[in-house]
């Protein structure tokens, strides 16, 4: 049921249902693939996943590969049917999948994120006539001094 071990010890049967039981009815569940494969309660997750760290690992590159047609027929799906619930997310872990087990390669990174903050410097605005004075006071004060010397004529 499970694979061979691909370091140089022997898997003891307990081991071996350990790891069957971990990628099957435990659902990836230490404690209770533990006391599938018949270990104590006393006995600590990490005195049993220790010395299998190596296999475990050996375990889920297979069990993801194994999951990967049925990740691709799903993508597939999503062609005809781009709007489905949960697309996004669906995507999302197919992406995952298909990474992690080298079925698609990565490229190089590219930096699509747009720099916060910053000055915008407008071009420069044709010079008005009001523009010369200091100050708004001092532009309606030279109006009010026109106006009078207007009516005065």
């Amino acid at each position: 049921m499970g694979l061979p071990s691909t370091t140089n010890t022997e898997l003891t049967t307990k081991q071996q249902t350990f790891l069957a039981a971990l990628f099957g009815e435990s659902q990836g569940n230490f404690r209770e693939a533990m006391r599938l494969a018949g270990y104590s309660d006393q006995t600590t997750v990490k005195e049993v996943i220790t010395p299998l760290r190596q296999e475990i690992l050996d375990h889920a590159q297979s069990f993801l590969s194994a999951h990967t047609p049925k990740a691709l027929i799903k993508l597939v799906s999503m062609l005809d049917n781009p709007n489905q619930p949960g697309a996004s997310n669906l995507l999302k872990t197919i992406q995952m999948i298909t990474d992690r087990v080298g079925l698609v390669e990565k490229g190089p990174e590219v930096n699509l994120s747009v720099p916060t903050g910053g000055i915008f410097i407008l071009p420069a605005k044709e010079v008005q006539e009001y523009q010369r004075y200091a100050s708004a006071k001092e532009f309606q004060a030279d109006i009010i001094e026109v106006e009078t010397d207007q009516e005065q004529d």
